[in-house]
This record gives structure tokens, sequence and C-alpha cells, in this order.
């Protein structure tokens, strides 16, 4: 689900681009070591751009992650290139830090700081942060939320996010059950 509400100009709310990704972990996570991934990701223009609820082209991600937990903290990030084709448009580099918490099995909750590249010609870059989490109906089915602001790029005064997340059971862990 998307929305858009800019200042000055009309709100709108639908079905947003539809992210796709997978995620290839290539360093796994030790008492000292973090885990290191490579999660490209396409972001599909299923969106209406018209009304602000989408790209209107096809956008491409080639993140490198880490991430290092300590039951029940979990802190991550790093930093990717985005490709962003298209008229006006400009490839961009997006990189943040995140920290959360798990409360019991079913939530999570946390916080992260970003910056990110000028996407479009004539725009700036920015910094910013959100707030979050997830709720967590099993191992499998997921709904993810956040809300935050950019401090430099103002025209929106927050932006949020809401999505329904999937993830592939961990047959290894479901073997165990």
């Amino acid at each position: 689900m998307a929305f858009s509400s800019p200042t000055g100009g009309f709100f709108a709310y639908g079905y947003g681009d539809t992210l796709v990704g997978a995620k290839y972990r290539f360093i796994h996570e030790g008492a000292e070591i973090p885990q290191m991934a490579f999660f490209p990701q396409v972001n599909i223009p299923t969106g209406d751009a018209t009304k602000g609820l989408g790209a209107g082209v096809a956008q491409y991600l080639l993140p490198i992650w880490l991430q290092k937990s300590w039951d029940p903290w979990t802190t991550y990030g790093g930093a990717g290139y985005w490709i962003n084709p298209g008229t006006g448009n400009k490839n961009w580099v997006f990189a943040g830090w995140e920290v959360q918490r798990d409360f019991g099995k079913g939530l999570t909750l946390g916080g992260e700081i970003f910056y990110h590249g000028a996407s479009i010609v004539g725009q700036t870059d920015g910094v910013g942060f959100n707030l979050g989490g997830e709720i967590h109906f099993d191992d499998v089915n997921h709904i993810v939320l956040s809300l935050g602001r950019d401090f430099i790029q103002t025209t929106y005064a927050f932006t949020g996010y809401v999505a329904y997340e999937w993830t592939f059971p961990n047959e290894s862990e479901d073997k165990g059950k």
C-alpha cells in the first residue's frame, strides 16, 4: 500500500511499486564476526506514478549489508547503488544503519538513520531517520511498518511504508519442530 501527500499537492493512496529481492549471505555471523550479504532488488513499477505512488520505471538496487545480533538486539546496515533509468532520473547511492530490538516472538521495533543521493536531476541529497517495526505472525508471514522524515529534502513532511513480507521457511529449523 502506498500513499502520497506532497506539500501543496493532493493526497493519493493505492497499490505501490512491488519490490522483489534475493539475499545471498556470503559471510555467516559468528561470536565476533558480523554476517555479510549481497541483496539485489528490483522495484517493479506496479504503482501509479502519475499519483506519486510509484516510480513509473523499473529500478534496481545493488547493496552490501552487514548485521550483528546480541539477543534481543540486532544492528545492521550498509550501502547500495540504485540504478534509476528514465528521463530526468539519476542513479544514486543509499547508506543507512539500524538498531532494533525483539519484544517476544511477535514484535520487533527499531530506528535507523540514512543518507541518500539525489534520484532526479535538480534534487538535493538527503539525510534522515525512520522508526518502525515488524509484526511477526509466524516464521513466514510479517507486516513491516516504517515512518520517518528527511531533514534536507522537505517536500514531504514525513514518509511512511507498510508492506506484507513473506520469507522462505528455513527447512533446517523446521526439521527440529
